[in-house]
This record gives structure tokens, C-alpha cells and sequence, in this order.
């Protein structure tokens, strides 16, 4: 695909159009990164109106259907909206389909017509692909407000992470409630927590100044 279609227009700024199904087929083989590599400057959809580039060579790159030749024939039909047309075709172009591209104005601009013979199927698109769109928010969306459930989960990993990396002593644990979501966790929080402590090999003694004074580690679950 880089050395047939990407790499064989010369020029520093190309376009490239492509219907739904050459779209799948670039989502499934090329991420964004690979398209500007290779030189494209514009990335459009065939079946879409748009403003003419002359300086520039359009590739297309389509499925052979009445839809989608038609709508090439149809860009070159008023006007030379290209400096040069190249012409790729997925899967074999019947005579009719070529003959109905020659009558249009594409003929003397076209540099290059080349069948794409892929036929196969993907089950998933890549990461960054041709037709992602509105992509970047999603991925770089706020998070959402933590529920009650999330924070007992971190405050219990975090905590049995410090009783490993201390090693030292039977923990004594001290609770100091603030805001809301505290007010939940005398009974959730101790008892999920206690069962995870006793999974991980740890005793539990009542957290009274004598245990302090024994030298036992001291933990504070504060939840602001």
C-alpha cells in the first residue's frame, strides 16, 4: 500500500479521498501519522462536497460502485478541481466503470489508474485511524467524579502497599471523618478493609494507645 498508492504521487502536499470502504480498509492498516509521513496534507471523504485544491494531486482511492464512480466522474465534470488525478481502485474495475471516468474531464489529468486487489476483513481499527473524529476529547476527557466504591478501593491498595513497603509491626488504625463520602466508611470501608488485611497475612488489633506505645505501625484513613 506505501510503495503502490502513498509513495507513488509526487509532490509535497497531496489530498487524498476515499469512500467507506477504502476507509476501512486504511482504519485497519494506517494510523494518521502514517498518511502524514507519506506526504498528505488533506484527508477527505469522496462522497462529501469540497472546495477545490489546484495546486495540488488528488489520489483516490474508492470501491468500484455506481455511488462512489460516479461521484469521482462528478468532481471533474464542471471544473479541474486537481492539479493531477490518480485513480485507485479496490478490487477489479469493469470496462463500463473506466469509460464512464474517460468521459468525464478527469481523462487528461488522469497520471495513473491502478487496481487494489484487498479483499479481507478487520475485526477492530487501529488507535488514531483515518476516519477517527472527535477522538481527541474522548480520550483526553475530564474524569468523572469518584463514587464511594472508587475511593474505598484506593484507600485499601494504597494502604496494604504501605504495610508492605513497612513490614514492621502489627498496624493500628486510626479514622478521622470529613465531607460526605467519610461518612460511609466506618462500616463499608473497615470491614472490606479488614477482609483484604487478613487475605494479605496481616493481624488486626484494636487501635488503643497501648498498641501505640508497643511500637505498632500507625495508619490514618482520612477522607477529605
Amino acid at each position: 500500500m506505501f510503495h503502490q498508492m502513498l509513495d507513488a504521487v509526487h509532490g509535497l502536499s497531496k489530498v487524498f479521498y476515499c469512500d467507506a470502504h477504502a476507509a476501512a480498509v486504511l482504519n485497519c492498516s494506517l494510523r494518521l501519522h502514517d498518511l502524514m509521513e507519506h506526504g498528505v496534507t488533506l484527508l477527505g471523504d469522496l462522497m462529501t462536497p469540497r472546495q477545490p485544491v489546484i495546486s495540488s494531486p488528488a489520489r483516490y482511492f474508492f470501491a468500484v460502485e455506481d455511488a462512489s464512480v460516479s461521484r469521482v466522474a462528478e468532481d471533474w465534470m464542471a471544473k479541474v478541481p486537481h492539479r493531477d488525478a490518480h485513480i485507485f481502485a479496490l478490487g477489479c474495475t469493469p470496462h463500463r466503470r473506466l469509460q464512464q471516468l474517460v468521459r468525464a474531464r478527469i481523462a487528461p489529468r488522469a497520471m495513473r489508474s491502478k487496481d487494489i486487489m484487498l479483499d479481507f476483513s478487520a475485526p477492530e481499527v487501529l488507535v488514531f485511524h483515518p476516519s477517527m473524529q472527535n477522538g481527541l476529547p474522548q480520550l483526553l476527557s475530564s474524569l468523572s467524579p469518584p463514587t464511594r466504591e472508587s475511593v474505598l478501593n484506593v484507600a485499601e491498595s494504597l494502604i496494604v502497599a504501605a504495610f508492605h513497603a513497612m513490614n514492621n509491626g502489627v498496624p493500628v488504625i486510626r479514622q478521622k471523618n470529613r465531607g460526605s463520602i467519610s461518612m460511609g466508611l466506618p462500616g463499608p470501608f473497615l470491614r472490606a478493609f479488614q477482609a483484604l488485611l487478613r487475605r494479605a497475612g496481616f493481624r488486626l488489633v484494636a487501635p488503643t494507645a497501648a498498641a501505640t506505645r508497643c511500637g505498632s505501625s500507625l495508619i490514618g484513613a482520612v477522607s477529605r
